[in-house]
């Protein structure tokens, strides 16, 4: 099995098995779609920036095979960081998404890009059983229930189980939940944190094997 952890899923990927994963990302603006290891003894943690993502053009012009093959490559980088993580901790560790709903209206949402979404959803969860804590969906707008019953049918039942609507912003509890997959520092401002960079950026964390390697050289 090769290893793609030092290959992060985001616009600068160089690795060859990142083509579709990077087309899908130019439907996003500003980045507003990264996924990143905040904390080397934590898990990834995937940001979406919920507007920032063109869903018409994505579900007019992205084909099933490009689905399949940006959500292939992002879940096996998930799995090969969380299987690292977990065996150099001790510590059974899952994925977490956090999405931000600010700024969301109605004619943003598309039915054809939520139900392709939920059917590669459906693929990655039985390819990746274990792979998700978690999907905290923040600042959710008083009519969430309306595109919510648009979109429930076409998720998982295990997917919709893992959902949570969160102001993690305007409630300390809420926030908790969060900094248990990063730290306070880590955690954007906008979720109630102090990190005032967005979007966020963190480094490769690097691994006993690559750190073992540095030793020798």
């Amino acid at each position: 099995e090769e290893d793609i952890r030092p290959y992060m899923p985001n616009r600068d990927n160089e690795h060859p098995r990142a083509g579709a994963l990077k087309e899908y990302l130019k439907y996003s603006e500003d980045n507003g779609v990264t996924c990143f290891i905040p904390d080397e003894k934590r898990g990834p943690v995937s940001f979406v920036k919920y507007t920032s993502v063109d869903q018409h053009k994505l579900a007019a012009q992205f084909s099933e095979e490009m689905w399949l093959s940006t959500f292939l490559y992002l879940n096996e980088w998930c799995h090969q960081w969380l299987d690292y993580v977990t065996r150099t901790t001790g510590r059974l560790t899952k994925n977490v998404r956090i999405i931000d709903l600010d700024g969301m209206t109605l004619q943003s949402v598309s039915r054809d890009h939520t139900k392709q979404y939920g059917k590669v959803m459906a693929i990655m969860e039985e390819c990746y059983p274990q792979l998700l804590h978690g999907i905290y969906i923040c600042k959710p707008p008083t009519w969430i229930h309306i595109p919510w019953r648009i979109a429930r049918p076409f998720l998982p039942k295990r997917v919709i189980e893992k959902i949570d609507f969160v102001n993690p912003h305007r409630n300390d509890r809420e926030k908790k939940t969060l900094l248990r997959f990063l730290s306070d520092e880590n955690l954007p401002t906008r979720f109630g944190g102090k990190n005032d960079r967005w979007p966020v950026a963190f480094p490769v964390p690097p691994t006993q094997h690559q750190q073992h390697d540095s030793r020798i050289n």
